[in-house]
């Protein structure tokens, strides 16, 4: 309940650092101490947040979790601030970063 709330309409959203304006989705596990959040970054309509947020959930990954304004924020941030990223191959945007995959376990 921590992660979602619940807006007059009815329908739930995102829970972010900083409220109505928060970009920053912080994971169960860093809740507590923000700092203690690795940066996590996707793009687009929140590429795969759905899975992120829960398998960061589930693992006890102390994440923060926003989505990039523009796909050149996306692409420049990880340049900039160590991070985990959202990326697939063959796309090269980040391939000098020498980025590691992030595996988890089959799920159903």
């Amino acid at each position: 309940a921590g992660g979602v709330e619940r807006l007059t309409d009815g329908s739930l959203v995102m829970k972010c650092l900083g409220g109505g304006s928060g970009k920053w989705w912080l994971a169960p596990a860093c809740r507590q101490n923000s700092s203690t959040c690795i940066p996590m970054l996707t793009s687009g309509d929140g590429w795969t947040v759905n899975i992120i947020t829960q398998r960061a959930g589930y693992h006890g990954i102390p994440m923060a979790l926003a989505v990039a304004k523009t796909e050149e924020v996306y692409k420049q941030t990880p340049t900039q601030v160590d991070s985990l990223l959202f990326w697939w191959k063959p796309d090269t945007a980040f391939i000098e970063l020498e980025p590691w995959a992030l595996r988890f376990p089959d799920s159903d």
